[in-house]
Parts: structure tokens; C-alpha cells; sequence
């Protein structure tokens, strides 16, 4: 008879709360870099938008590089809403309209 202490036990990997705390960190500096950045282009946008630019982000490119302002974008609406489009998405385009001038970044 083999009692239930002779039963092999399925491995599992073992964490303990200093590497849980490690990649923590690692991923609160990684989120603090993007957000950061995000910020920045949202105030360069901001900036562009106040003197008639038209600004157009990468998922309103297609293939060819032209630009679809109606395009759509993979993040779902409510989260474009409570975040921001720059959090997500790159400036490809500026439009300064008032200039006459196209810059394509």
C-alpha cells in the first residue's frame, strides 16, 4: 500500500515576495516611461492644435501613408476616453493648415 506521502507532487516554480517585488518595480518604471512620454506628445498636440494644425496619429495611416481621419482605432472608445489617445497611439502627420505647410514625421 502506498500511503499519500509516497504520491509524486506536479512541480510548480516557487516566487517569493522579493521577485514579486522586483518585477514589480520593473514594471511600475517601464509604465512610468511610457506615461511620461505619453504626456509630452499630448502637450505637443495641445500645442500643435492651438494654432489650427491638424494632427493624425499612426492608426489613421494606411499602407500607402495616406491619412484617413475617420479611421478608427483598435483601443476600445470608453478607454480612449478615460486615458488618452496619445497613451496609445503615435503622431505620424501634422497638417499647419493656416501655413500652408504639410510635415510628415
Amino acid at each position: 500500500m502506498s500511503s499519500e506521502h509516497d504520491k509524486a507532487k506536479p512541480w510548480r516554480p516557487r516566487y517569493g515576495v522579493r521577485s514579486l517585488l522586483v518585477v514589480l518595480a520593473v514594471f511600475s518604471v517601464w509604465l512610468a516611461s511610457v506615461v511620461n512620454i505619453a504626456r509630452h506628445q499630448a502637450a505637443a498636440v495641445e500645442s500643435l492644435e492651438e494654432t489650427y494644425a491638424h494632427v493624425f496619429y499612426d492608426y489613421q495611416q494606411d499602407e500607402r501613408d495616406f491619412v484617413d481621419p475617420r479611421a478608427n482605432s483598435w483601443v476600445p472608445s470608453w478607454l480612449l476616453e478615460r486615458a488618452s489617445v496619445d497613451l496609445f497611439h503615435t503622431v505620424v502627420y501634422v497638417n499647419l493648415s493656416s501655413s500652408g505647410v504639410t510635415v510628415k514625421l
